[in-house]
């Protein structure tokens, strides 16, 4: 079912629920949200290095006073990513080099909505097949500035400290509990400061979700982007090499068969595998970091 994307007024929103079963998941409920900081009442580690105080602070005003940087539609979380930079985020450069794409006074703050889903917990989809978000549920923000990031030590992602707000701009994460947001932006890389999916921004690329493009079938060939294999499923013939290429901006995967009979390891963003299939027979892998939505298939026939 396809229903209107943004704007979606609340009166419809709750026809549409009604008429299809539609929910939306709210904070704390079900696992497509992702787990931000330690969960209440686990068995705790000792905390990572991390600063003892707030220096991001809540953008308060952002929705308005900040420039959209992109939309993103993230299958495995099953989220709908709404990133926004203020004017210095804006002003970014992706040719100035290691560390330096991101001005100091660079901030992002990130809406996390969790999709609507269908009956079936599928992610609804509007008229031009994007995701239909749900009310914000996070907004993970992050600041640079200068000799930020350092009380992370060997996590540090850069000059970039991390905080996690709800949307009333109350703490959802305390600042101590941050290291595992500098220890995740550490894929991202310093050639791309630290900061992911910039091609979305700089490319000014769709967020949607990604199909395949003409003769990727044809030539055997797989892309890994956007939490997908794409296609995910793919027929040869026996002897044919099938080659996989992570274009994935800054995240890594991997491509790992359920049998055992390959595995590309850990790929890196822009890194390849390849693998000759000499028997026939259905080979089914996935990513081992992501196997929530990475699934494939690769059909051998004589």
């Amino acid at each position: 079912m396809r229903v209107p994307r943004f704007g979606v007024v609340a009166a419809r929103r709750s026809a549409l629920a009604r008429s299809a079963g539609l929910v939306a998941m709210a904070v704390g409920l079900g696992t497509n949200l992702l787990a931000f900081g330690p969960t209440a009442g686990a068995q705790q580690s000792p905390p990572k290095p991390a600063p003892s105080q707030d220096r991001v602070t809540f953008p308060a005003g952002y929705a308005s006073s900040f420039h959209k940087l992109y939309d993103f539609d993230r299958p495995d979380a099953k989220q709908v990513l709404v990133a926004f930079g203020n004017d210095a985020a804006a002003a970014a450069d992706a040719t100035a080099g290691p560390n330096a794409v991101f001005p100091y006074g660079s901030v992002i703050a990130m809406e996390i909505h969790p999709a609507m889903v269908d009956g079936d917990g599928n992610p609804v989809l509007d008229d031009n097949g994007r995701f239909v978000p749900g009310p914000v549920a996070a907004i993970p923000t992050m600041r640079k500035d200068s000799g930020f990031g350092e009380a992370y030590q060997v996590q540090r992602s850069g000059e970039w400290e991390f905080a996690v707000y709800r949307p009333d701009g109350t703490t959802q994460v305390k600042p101590e509990n941050t290291n595992f947001c500098a220890e995740c932006h550490q894929d991202a890389g310093a050639t791309k400061d630290w900061v992911f999916r910039g091609e979305l921004f700089f490319d000014h690329r769709n967020g949607a979700l990604p199909v395949a493009e003409p003769g990727m079938v044809d030539t055997a060939q797989v892309l890994l982007r956007s939490y997908l294999f794409v296609p995910n499923s793919t027929t040869v013939s026996t002897g044919t090499t099938v080659t996989w290429t992570n274009g994935d901006d800054g995240l890594a995967h991997t491509v790992t068969a359920a049998d055992g009979s390959f595995s590309s390891g850990r790929l890196g963003s822009g890194e390849t595998f390849a693998h000759t299939f000499d028997t026939a027979g259905t080979y089914a892998y996935q990513c081992m970091l992501h196997p929530q939505s990475m699934q494939g298939t690769i059909v051998v026939t004589d």
